[in-house]
């Protein structure tokens, strides 16, 4: 997929490592590197200002401008919920919002996988006798938390009325055939999962990387209206996102029902820890 836009050299590179590749980083005047099994690795694959400007425009279909909205946010989402982050010069409006970016200088390519089965370990440990629990998911990034949702709300899609707040395209590619999901694309996280509330009726709500006090306010809603919540956070332990307000209150007040800890110790989804937070609180 990615020799739509990038050149053969470097996609040459990349089939090297492809099943092990988790990220690309493209940067102006720079060589082309990769991470590899949690190691860094440079290639020769030289990136010219002129090449990089040809691969920007190739990410945003020929108008920078008309992706100006992801941008501004710091990504370009690709087809199959590849996510592109960007850096650059953020212009600022009147009221001290971004207006758009501007002078991109580098970009990473964050590897989308789709892996069968990866989610059986935890499926038991969120349905439980019969019994559906909040479940959050914590991870450091590239500990394949994404991929452990994807295959969860597959496999818990086959059962019960799922509804995925997809902000950037991620969780479920568009082009991926998904059984009977109610999928809300584009939005921000909180309003996706108040229209999906309110709309379509959801047994499970399924959203990546929360961590807003607007994702709070959501969840402790959907919660309160029967609604289950499975979703993610960066993190690389229960202490650490503890230390978070949002977190802390959900956790606290016993909303969030098990907590599911990942690391890439011996690969991506390495599962660390399963905490019952009643449990954890009494304990």
């Amino acid at each position: 997929m990615l020799r739509k836009y990038l050149t053969d050299e470097m996609c040459n590179r990349i089939d090297l490592y492809k099943n092990s590749v988790t990220d690309i980083t493209i940067a102006k005047n720079f060589n082309m590197y990769m991470s590899v099994a949690g190691c860094t690795v440079d290639t020769d694959c030289f990136v010219s200002e002129v090449l990089f400007e040809r691969i920007l425009s190739n990410m945003c279909n020929g108008s920078i401008y008309a992706n100006q909205s992801t941008l501004k946010q710091g990504y370009i989402s690709l087809e199959n919920g590849v996510r592109v982050g960007v850096v650059g010069t953020a212009v600022l409006s009147s009221d001290n919002t971004i207006s758009h970016l501007r002078d991109i200088t580098a970009m990473n390519i964050r590897i989308t996988r789709f892996l069968p089965g990866v989610a059986d370990r935890v499926i038991p440990i969120i349905k439980h006798n019969g019994r559906l629990f909040n479940s959050l998911i914590i991870a450091p990034p590239g500990a394949g938390k994404t991929t452990l949702l994807r295959d969860i709300a597959i496999q818990l899609g086959k059962q019960y009325r799922i509804a995925i707040a997809d902000e950037r395209c991620e969780v479920i590619p568009q082009n991926m055939q998904c059984g009977h999901m109610f999928i809300m694309r584009n939005a921000p996280k909180d309003e996706a999962m108040r229209m999906l509330l309110r709309s379509m009726s959801p047994q499970i709500i399924i959203t990546d990387e929360i961590g807003t006090e607007g994702d709070e306010k959501a969840i402790s809603k959907l919660i309160y209206s029967g609604v289950k919540i499975i979703c993610t956070a960066h993190g690389y332990s229960e202490k650490d996102i503890l230390k978070r307000s949002v977190f802390k209150h959900l956790i606290q007040e016993q909303m969030i029902e098990k907590i599911i800890v990942l690391s890439a110790e011996n690969g991506p989804g390495t599962l660390e820890k399963i905490i019952d937070t009643k449990e954890y609180l009494n304990g």
